[in-house]
């Protein structure tokens, strides 16, 4: 093509005609698609310079057989690898007959006067789209020949002289008509956008007159007054001021737009009004397309508001970016913090024995890769033991050891969910020693804040003391500074965890030093009223520990309640006693519109964990949705897990971790005009279908498609591009099919199916299961 340009520069041609059957050369000149291939960008630059020098530049796409000339050169230059001259006459003899470009452009005029001269103008064929339009606008919408024109050349029509006229386009009254070769296969060139932009405006345009509050506008601004009763005239003069209307009679709502640089000035912006059923379409390009990016409610409201306007815009924004399921799954942070009762409390020393794992840690010179705390939490008292194996089995022997040997079974064991504490091993041991196992919601450490903070202070203190540079001392320091632990000072109960436990402070190895060594022997009367006197000041300690801790359970609670938003502040039961997990709450009326969920309610569930080797900021942090199975405290909810979902967790969940599904729900009705239900208005696809395509034949239900069960990229090869394929079970069938996008037409089907490949797909990003 470049070759030709640069010849005909040479010979001095200012309007140039290039013909040729390759349509991707000819979108690439005239930057209809993008050239991403180096060197032909290269030729692409060479071209759009040599084309510059011209006055006018047109191209027309042609089929092969009539550029059969230019198809031989070039097969010749292929198979011979080199540029080919053409100097024997003969040669350019057949040349010209197996030329037939005129053939397209040009028919022989019969004219009285040899000295006749025509004046043509050169254009592309266009086909006629075969689309089914009103009878009212087929006079209006026909095809004209189109022009393409290369961006920066002489876009006006070149007029020659030539005792030929286009062949294909006759003038009848100034316009210009087109035959159509019936014969040939329509081509997505043969539209022209012309013609479906107009009838998209058309279709606007119809579904706004269905509407009495703009027909009534309409009508009124076209000075239409007779059919408008007295009221309906006087509601549309009020906004007539506001909108106009388009040649084509689309209503346009004309704002006040200011410039940037320029605040004190002020333009029209005209903006179209967009009928109540086109709304979902323009919201979901402005908010769920690539073009929306998923933006907040302002900024899709601002992007709305530049060229659309309807009454209600900004509520019908807010709705739509707030029940977006992208959106609510990736975005927003939880918004509960959930009542707080206070934490469960305990009567006596060893009453309660919470426990919890270090893990993991280095490999010791032992063996030992865990860390196993317990404590009571009466007293505060802290145990530590090393373990080299963590199975449950070996849990159990840990805690007989550690707790059972020394202080006896306990009344409950607090713990979290680890799959170790949870297994049937220990619950097993700990229906043996008749002790209640009560473990903490899912992700909830502060609900056994207390022996969380002992793994903080233990973690903090081993780390100060180990000097390994492989870390493999830890385990030794660690059941060292138990004792620094145990006899320090506890803030909330005012004593020291050892003398809370035993009655007595320890003798540090200073004090041993230092006091003074008694050698006469005891009395045993004097032994009995240090015991008496021991054991008394112990239970005031004990009494006073209880008191502060209940006063300290009731200050945090407080401050936490304090804290929570309106909403939840309105749902606070009137009375802060915490029932027992798993108990159900009386269902009472002026109770029940309190909550924060009501049963059956549809819940998004929070997890933030993700699976190795994956990043959390690139993974949606909300999942579901599920349904409120019951309310089990003002803070935990029990949800109802479908089968085979995916899902390993423990269904009753913290209300920290749900959020409410947002229903769109229907959108409210608008007045229509006469005679006209929501049922018959205009639907924007079904005028492109044949008349008949809704009259269901004999076997409309012969290939109907009953489940989506799969879907897979088929390969590519050299002659067809990958597409999706779709497991289907047709109704009657016994087994499945692989079917293209195309060949399916069960829209619900299909949305729902990818809607739940979706989430599977987001829900395999996370870590699904109660683990620590």
């Amino acid at each position: 093509m470049n070759n030709g340009v640069k010849a005909a520069l040479e010979r001095g041609v200012t309007d140039l005609i290039i013909v040729g059957d390759c349509r991707l050369a000819i979108q690439q000149s005239t930057e209809v698609i993008a050239c991403r291939k180096e060197t032909l960008q290269v030729e692409l630059a060479r071209h759009k310079q040599m084309t510059e020098q011209l006055s006018s530049v047109r191209y027309l796409h042609v089929v092969r057989h009539y550029n059969a000339a230019a198809d031989s050169l070039a097969t010749e230059a292929l198979e011979d690898n080199a540029d080919r001259v053409i100097l024997s006459g003969e040669r350019k003899a057949d040349l010209k007959t197996l030329n037939r470009t005129p053939e397209i452009l040009y028919a022989e005029v019969k004219t009285d006067s040899a000295e006749a001269k025509a004046k043509v103008t050169v254009m592309t064929r266009n086909q006629k789209r075969r689309v089914h339009f009103e009878e009212e606008m087929k006079s209006e919408l026909d095809d004209e020949p189109r022009i393409t024109s290369l961006p920066g050349a002489d876009t006006e029509d070149t007029e020659f002289e030539s005792p030929r006229v286009p062949s294909r386009i006759r003038r009848v009254e100034g316009q210009a008509q087109v035959e159509v070769d019936e014969n040939r296969t329509p081509d997505v060139a043969d539209i022209d956008p012309a013609v479906v932009q107009a009838e998209r405006r058309r279709r606007i345009s119809n579904a706004q007159d269905e509407e009495l509050r703009w027909a009534d506008l309409k009508a009124f601004l076209r000075g239409e007054l007779d059919g408008l009763t007295h009221r309906r005239d006087q509601n549309a003069s009020k906004v007539a001021d506001n909108f106009v209307l388009s040649e084509d009679g689309l209503l346009y709502y004309q704002g006040q737009k200011r410039h940037r640089a320029e605040l004190d000035s002020a333009d029209l912006a005209l903006r179209l009004v967009v009928p109540t059923t086109l709304i979902d379409e323009v919201l979901h390009s402005c908010h769920n397309a690539i073009e929306g990016g998923h933006q907040g409610i302002v900024r899709t409201f601002y992007r709305v508001k530049a060229e659309f306007y309807w009454v209600g815009l900004y509520a019908d924004v807010a709705k739509h970016v707030q029940a977006c399921e992208d959106c609510s799954t990736s975005k927003s942070k939880p918004q509960l913090k959930g009542y707080s009762p206070g934490n469960v409390a305990s009567e006596f020393p060893f009453q309660m024995v919470s426990m919890d794992f270090v893990i993991p840690l280095p490999k010791t010179q032992r063996g030992n890769t865990a860390l196993l705390l317990f404590q009571g939490h009466f007293t505060g008292y802290v145990i530590a033991k090393a373990m080299s194996d963590t199975g449950a089995l070996d849990v159990a022997k840990a805690f007989e050891e550690c707790v059972f040997r020394r202080f006896g079974a306990p009344s409950l064991i607090r713990h979290d969910r680890d799959p170790r504490f949870m297994s049937e091993v220990f619950q097993a041991f700990a229906e043996l020693m008749q002790s209640r196992s009560r473990a903490t919601l899912s992700y909830q450490p502060q609900a056994n804040g207390q022996q969380e903070r002992s793994v903080k202070t233990m973690v903090q203190t081993v780390r100060v003391y180990v000097e390994d540079p492989l870390q493999a001392d830890w385990d030794d320091i660690a059941e060292k500074l138990v004792h620094a632990i145990n006899n320090s000072r506890d803030t909330t109960r005012r004593e020291t965890p050892f003398y809370l436990v035993h009655g007595w402070d320890a003798q540090s190895t200073l004090k041993a030093m230092t006091s003074t060594i008694k050698r006469d022997p005891v009395g045993s009367a004097d032994a009995k009223q240090w015991r008496r006197e021991a054991n008394r000041q112990r239970e005031i300690a004990l009494q006073l520990a209880k008191e502060f801790q209940l006063a300290e359970k009731a200050r945090r609670a407080g401050e936490h309640n304090a804290r929570l938003s309106s909403k939840e502040q309105r749902a606070l039961p009137d009375s802060a006693e915490p029932t027992e997990e798993g108990e159900d709450l009386p269902t009472d009326s002026a109770e029940s519109y309190k909550s924060l969920f009501q049963t059956g309610e549809q819940v998004w569930l929070l997890m933030e964990r993700v699976k190795p080797g994956l990043k959390k900021k690139l993974a949606h942090r909300w999942h579901g949705p599920f349904r409120v199975k019951k309310k089990i405290e003002e803070f935990a909810y029990e949800l109802e897990l479908p089968d085979k979902s995916g899902y390993r967790f423990y269904p009753v969940v913290h209300v920290y971790r749900l959020k409410k599904v947002t229903d769109l729900g229907q959108r409210p009705t608008v007045p229509l005009v006469d005679e006209l239900s929501e049922n018959q208005r205009f639907d924007f696809d079904e005028e492109l279908l044949p008349e008949d395509s809704w009259e269901l034949g004999e076997d409309a239900d012969k290939y109907e498609v009953e489940a989506i069960l799969g879907d897979e990229m088929s390969e590519s090869t050299s002659n067809s591009r990958a597409q999706r394929l779709f497991k289907v079970k047709r109704v009657g069938y016994d087994e499945p099919t692989w079917e293209p996008l195309a060949n399916l037409s069960c829209g619900g089907l299909l949305f729902d199916y990818l809607r739940n490949k979706k989430r599977e797909s987001r829900l395999q990003m996370v870590q699904v299961a109660d683990e620590d």
